[in-house]
């Protein structure tokens, strides 16, 4: 079943703003579906995809153009999401089971993101149909977005790098307190020879007859702090 001229070409318009935005590789196959008997159900479905196929179902008998177009962009996101990875390594079949939402953590996560980025994404495309703006308009497809399981892992990742930059500052600051300390020193020992002893001997009130007293203290602080004469 296909949509009527409008609605098939603002489906079409959305699907190349979500493609563009995303970038998934492959295209999926799209199918349309009337079902009289699910539009009399409150509950009845409104779409699936499958990621084993690559397909995706929206439902359209009875509803609203535009609730169609939302709908629309919520499977093509779980399409986005296989391509991002956000499947891999986990057990899909669960889908078979029409409350997986409430039995798989993974899957509800799954959910949440293809909710929260369809609807946003949908709302642009839609703020761009109405003239939001062509400059603004393609700002929003070239953004950069990254799916929440990547998200997470690149947190983890920038974590692990503050803590190694932290570690490295820590490390500088050491040295620094290490450099501050060989200063005092050197000021301390300076200050010390200066009491204890004159560097010249010819500036000396005394001149060259040189207390004893005062150059035993002198050779024991050169001895003290490791300077050789």
């Amino acid at each position: 079943m296909s949509l009527n001229n409008e609605a098939a070409e603002l489906a079409h318009s959305l699907y190349n703003f979500i493609k563009e935005k995303y970038g998934f590789e492959q295209d999926p196959e799209i199918d349309f579906i009337e079902d009289e008997e699910n539009a009399q159900n409150i509950l009845g479905y409104t779409g699936h995809y499958d990621p084993s196929t690559k397909k995706l179902a929206v439902y359209i008998t009875g509803r609203h153009p535009k609730d169609v177009l939302r709908s629309f962009a919520h499977e093509l996101m779980h399409h986005v999401q296989e391509f991002e990875g956000m499947n891999t390594d986990h057990d899909m079949s669960v889908t078979r089971d029409p409350n997986y939402i409430m039995k798989d953590k993974h899957m509800e996560e799954i959910e949440a993101d293809a909710f929260e980025r369809g609807n946003v994404t949908f709302r642009q495309w839609e703020a761009y149909q109405k003239g939001y703006g062509d400059d603004k308009g393609k700002k929003q497809v070239n953004e950069v977005h990254i799916p929440k399981k990547k998200l997470s892992k690149y947190k983890k990742e920038l974590s692990k790098a503050g803590e190694i930059a932290k570690n490295a500052v820590g490390l500088d600051e050491e040295n620094k307190m290490s450099e501050v300390k060989k200063e005092e020193k050197e000021v301390e020992v300076n200050e010390a020879l200066k009491d204890a002893h004159a560097y010249l001997p010819e500036e000396r009130v005394c001149g060259e007859a040189y207390n004893s007293r005062e150059e035993k203290v002198y050779n024991e602080l050169l001895k003290k702090f490791g300077i050789k004469k």
